[in-house]
């Protein structure tokens, strides 16, 4: 006789060892000399197959200074049903704090060293719910931020491949500098030596680099030295001398959002031939590598001091 292929599909939530057993008889109209021979089963164990995969996406721009978030979702691409749990374990980049991760149904820890463990306690089969990780990220943070998963299952998964995923994504360091230039010496003498004091400082939100003042004096100032650094650690050497061009340079960077001021000040002399009533108006530039240029001025007006003497001689 033909034979006879009977397909039939296994439930999915059937559980791995489970054994399944198939009894057929045969029968004729005619008579059977043996029926014993009638009569056969068959007994299959149940194994389960799971492909449990994971997908991690970055939401928006990671800018330093701000909140950096990830989507992660979890899929089983088997035709069993995943036992649970099912275990997603998230490592944190460098540079990051107060992170949090949450879905519905997952049960999500603390970070511990870096790394967020969370749980999902509901056999599955297609998508699990997804899950929302967030975390702040340092001011001084800088080139790419790298965040790894991993899903894992209790299910044999034939396709280990899948069960990581990745972002790779390079941080917006941009901030805005603040300027300010004063005249805090004494009164503008021509011929004698003032001071300017200059403050920069960041309202952005992430941390300004290599953050340089350039300040060509006018009206034949020069520079003359006596650096002060008020706040911050500042070098300020004269870079050029037609006209006298002050540059001073802060050591390390400028915290975001306001929470130093840097300041230094320099003394510089004033020529003796400045006309009296001549408007001092210098000028001076803050840059940093990842802000916008500023300036900001600071008047003064010469004025004239003179120590006049006489002398009468009599003649015999």
């Amino acid at each position: 006789f033909p034979t006879i292929t009977i397909p039939a599909t296994v439930a999915f939530d059937v559980a791995e060892g489970t054994e399944i057993e198939n009894n057929v008889n045969v029968f004729a109209l005619t008579t059977d000399p043996n029926p014993a021979n009638n009569f056969d089963d068959a007994i299959q164990t149940v194994t389960v197959e799971t492909d449990l995969a994971v997908v991690k996406t970055t939401s928006g721009v990671i800018e330093a200074g701000g909140t950096a978030t990830w989507q992660v979702v979890v899929e089983n691409n088997g035709s069993s049903i995943a036992a649970s749990p099912t275990t997603v374990t998230e490592t944190l980049p460098a540079g990051v704090t107060n992170a949090l991760a949450s879905g519905t149904g997952w049960d999500c820890a603390a970070p511990v060293s870096g790394v967020i463990t969370c749980e999902y306690n509901t056999d599955f089969i297609g998508f699990a719910p997804g899950i929302t990780v967030t975390a702040d990220v340092n001011s001084d943070v800088t080139g790419n931020m790298v965040n790894n998963v991993e899903v894992t299952g209790i299910n044999p998964d034939p396709d280990l491949d899948n069960n990581t995923d990745s972002t790779s994504d390079p941080v917006n360091t941009d901030t805005s500098i603040l300027i300010e230039k004063s005249l805090t010496g004494d009164e503008v003498v021509a011929g004698g030596t003032t001071t300017y004091q200059v403050d920069v400082s960041n309202s952005g939100r992430a941390d300004a680099r290599n953050v340089v003042v350039t300040d060509p004096l006018p009206n034949g100032l020069t520079f003359a030295g006596n650096v002060t650094s008020i706040a911050g650690d500042w070098d300020c050497t004269e870079v050029s001398t037609s006209p006298s061009t002050v540059e001073c340079v802060l050591n390390g960077t400028l915290p975001a959002s306001g929470s130093d001021t840097a300041s230094v000040s320099f003394d510089v002399d004033i020529p003796s031939s400045l006309p009296l009533g001549t408007i001092v108006d210098n000028v001076a530039t803050a840059s940093a590598d990842n802000a916008d240029e500023v300036s900001d001025n600071a008047l003064g007006t010469p004025v004239g001091v003179s120590d006049l003497s006489i002398y009468k001689l009599i003649w015999d």
